[in-house]
């Protein structure tokens, strides 16, 4: 459990900056309130941008759509996984179509079709953490179809059945609560996807315009003809760059972690 606890703090912390960052930020994200491309000080830790916007403030605030976005799209994606994947375990007409859909969503270029959605719908944040949940289920529905079959063939589950149990209470009772970890690893490995697609499209201009994000800054500072030749990117590219692959590599570790926990057979497998 210790190899989780440092991915498991960084995690904590962000979601904790999320929930109060706004808060604690010393300006409002969108204030100008000093010279532009200041450098850090004791008024601006961070410095400020070319539009003498404080970017402490900025980066504070830039957490919540990162983690609103992860929570909201992995939960939608989450729960299509596991109604497709239980329903196609329990028959074989729904289990041929579920394996069609998934097949067609895989077979779908996710960013061409997120920047398709994005620019016909809206880039509002709810869009586009709707749009990364529907296209992020079919690999989590098959491994929810593998381990619910695996755990009806179990003598338990037939005992259930002798006795009269109904599916929907095998599901609920049994299968279940057998599929817990699983589906803890896959919901963190989903947020870690959403939040890196959420800050790919930030960052190609396609976020939200009303947030600030941590995407969002990083595609202002590189519209910034100088930010390589001066050293306004150690205050202004670098710190949303550090926190947005801090907070992805913390979150692929910890859902890693998890999936070994909840597939034995991937343990065995790690080096020692």
């Amino acid at each position: 459990m210790s190899v989780a606890l440092l991915p498991l703090a960084v995690v904590a912390g962000v979601v904790l900056l999320a929930a109060i960052g706004p808060a604690a930020a010393p300006y409002p994200p969108d204030a100008f309130v000093a010279r532009p491309l200041l450098p850090p000080s004791a008024a601006h830790p961070l410095g400020t941008n070319a539009l003498g916007q404080d970017l402490l403030a900025q980066f504070l605030d830039g957490a919540r759509p990162s983690v609103l976005a992860g929570a909201a799209g992995s939960a939608l994606s989450t729960a299509l996984a596991l109604i497709v994947g239980l329903a196609s375990a329990l028959g074989r007409r729904a289990d041929a179509l579920a394996r069609a859909a998934a097949d067609l969503f895989l077979a779908v270029p996710h960013l061409p079709l997120l920047i398709l959605v994005v620019a016909l719908v809206g880039p509002s944040l709810p869009t586009i953490a709707v749009a990364l949940g529907l296209l992020s289920w079919p690999a989590f529905a098959r491994v929810v179809r593998a381990q619910a079959r695996a755990e009806l063939a179990r003598g338990y589950v037939e005992a259930a059945r002798a006795i009269g149990a109904s599916p929907a209470r095998i599901l609920v009772r049994h299968v279940g609560p057998a599929l817990l970890p699983v589906i803890a690893a896959k919901f963190v490995l989903t947020v870690q996807y959403v939040v890196l697609a959420e800050a790919s499209l930030a960052f190609l201009g396609l976020g939200d315009p009303t947030l600030v994000s941590w995407g969002g800054m990083v595609h202002r500072a590189m519209g910034y003809a100088l930010i390589f030749a001066t050293p306004v990117w150690s205050w202004w590219l670098a710190p949303p760059v550090a926190g947005i692959a801090l907070f992805v590599t913390s979150l692929a570790l910890l859902g890693t972690v998890l999936d070994e926990r909840a597939t034995p057979a991937l343990r065995a497998l790690r080096p020692r």
